[in-house]
């Protein structure tokens, strides 16, 4: 073997085993995402479901007032209170389900960034 052939041959075994460094970074890079994706969405999972309990416990509530009121005008006022908290309730959950969304198209954006080799800052 020539002292040409020695060198190709390391030069080759060097970007080959550059090549599987950045292909290793890149693995790690989209395996964190994923899970930080995972992560986010067992995140809003528990948050719905804690809603969904606050929720029937609300209706529960409406429904021992209406039980319990004596006259229309008390009924009234139960259905008002329920329906501030209803519209409360609805800026709350818009306003969560807006940041949801827009962490999950950050992260999937990264995601995808990631496993086309792009180095996308974290946003």
């Amino acid at each position: 073997m020539t002292a040409t052939q020695v060198k190709s041959d390391s030069s080759v075994a060097a970007q080959v085993s550059n090549g599987f460094n950045q292909a290793q970074k890149q693995a790690k890079s989209v395996f964190a995402t994923q899970k930080e994706l995972l992560d986010s969405l067992e995140q809003m999972n528990e948050h719905w479901f804690a809603r969904a309990k606050s929720e029937a416990e609300l209706a529960n509530a409406l429904v021992s007032k209406l039980v319990s009121a004596r006259s229309m005008p008390d009924m009234s006022s139960v259905y008002q209170d329920w329906f501030s908290q209803r519209i409360q309730r609805y800026v709350e959950d818009s306003n969560h389900v807006l940041l949801d969304v827009q962490k999950f198209i950050q992260t999937g954006a990264r995601l995808v960034q990631n496993g086309h080799g792009g180095t996308a800052a974290k946003v």
